[in-house]
């Protein structure tokens, strides 16, 4: 992915889903932004998707949104994770909740297979949601 606009540019008008990439510091970065954080929450908010991966599902313990769902992250981050029934699985989808655990699993957000639900760009192929037609990386 490669970010096509800046930070304040983001806006909810035609956002379908947000993907944090997590990594280190660019999780802490994440999460000190107020933008990152209103389109997560804006997201939740409206049944959309979220995805995160590496540390990034920390942000999302954080912010209270991981309760109930399973969840999976990079190794040593599960105390981050509040909330969540943890996995040691690559990756998790719970509702509209996507968590994985690295870059190495999510090969690009392209594809990654994980109990019966086809990864890509953050959406279930198993549902019927099968693109997306504008994709923001924050």
């Amino acid at each position: 992915m490669t970010a096509d606009i800046e930070e304040k540019e983001v806006t909810t008008d035609d956002m379908e889903l947000v993907v944090l990439p997590g990594g280190m510091p660019g999780t802490l970065n994440l999460e000190k932004s107020p933008i990152v954080k209103a389109s997560v929450q804006y997201c939740l908010d409206n049944s959309l998707y979220v995805a995160a991966i590496c540390a990034a599902p920390s942000i999302l313990g954080h912010m209270g949104a991981l309760k109930g769902c399973t969840a999976t992250c990079f190794p040593g981050f599960e105390k981050e994770l509040e909330g969540a029934s943890l996995s040691s699985q690559p990756v998790c989808v719970s509702g509209r909740i996507i968590t994985g655990k690295g870059a190495g699993v999510a090969d690009g957000l392209c594809s990654a297979h994980c109990g019966g639900a086809l990864w890509i760009a953050g959406i279930r192929c198993d549902q019927k949601i099968h693109s997306v037609s504008k994709l923001t990386c924050l």
